[in-house]
Formats: structure tokens, C-alpha cells, sequence
């Protein structure tokens, strides 16, 4: 069965109080119950709170996508100073 979680602010001791330096917006997700307790442990382990662990798994997901767009711009760009426009089967397999 799965369990809704609401991730938000809750009532942490001091020590462990994330830090929001803006606007805060509330995600429910439908996750299964052996997940949600086996996280919850994870959690615990690492002296953290599922909520922070899933906003920290967001923020590497996007700043990866970001980097992976840019990389993928600055190999475009530099192909297209070399050899502009496409390339045929003979010039890419040329040794």
C-alpha cells in the first residue's frame, strides 16, 4: 500500500532545521510504505530528514541536466567552428 507524504516544514530541533532563503513550495508524493520506512532509516543514519534528502536528490538531478545542456552546447558550437554544416558517411569514417 502506499503512503502519502507531504514534504514541508516540520518542527525540528534546532540542529537540524533546513535553511530557506525564499519562497517554500509544498509536494505531496504517493510512495510505497517499505520505501517511505526504509528512508526514513536512511535518513536517520545520515542525521538528515526524507525531505531534505529529496530536495537534495532534485537539486543534483537539474544542476546535472543544466551542466549535461551546456557541455552539449560547447561541443556543438565547437564542431560548427571547424566543420560547418553536416558531415557525410565518407568524412566521418575518414582516417
Amino acid at each position: 500500500m502506499a503512503t502519502a507524504i507531504q514534504l514541508c516544514k516540520i518542527s525540528l530541533p534546532a540542529s537540524r532545521k533546513p535553511c530557506y532563503t525564499g519562497p517554500v513550495t509544498n509536494l505531496t508524493l504517493a510512495i510505497d510504505d517499505g520505501l517511505l520506512k526504509d528512508a526514513r532509516k536512511l535518513a536517520i543514519d545520515q542525521n538528515t530528514t526524507v525531505n531534505q534528502m529529496v530536495r537534495e536528490f532534485l537539486e543534483t538531478a537539474v544542476r546535472q541536466s543544466s551542466t549535461r545542456d551546456q557541455a552539449r552546447q560547447r561541443l556543438l558550437s565547437t564542431r560548427m567552428a571547424f566543420q560547418p554544416g553536416p558531415l557525410n558517411r565518407d568524412e566521418l569514417y575518414a582516417r
